[in-house]
């Protein structure tokens, strides 16, 4: 499982920087979209910690 999060990582990292390199996004809109997808990868990571995972 803990592949599964270097993967989730990974993804969101990539995600995260074509989100930063996009031209035309608002900076309101691209700290919503950066947020949202570190919350949507972090959440599943951090429950998984939390119950049982380790």
């Amino acid at each position: 499982m803990r592949l599964y999060v270097l993967y989730a990582l990974l993804f969101a990292s990539l995600v995260i920087a074509a989100i930063e390199a996009t031209p035309g996004l608002s900076d309101r809109l691209r700290r919503f979209l950066v947020i949202a997808v570190a919350l949507l990868v972090m959440l599943p990571s951090v429950i998984y910690l939390i119950f049982g995972g380790g």
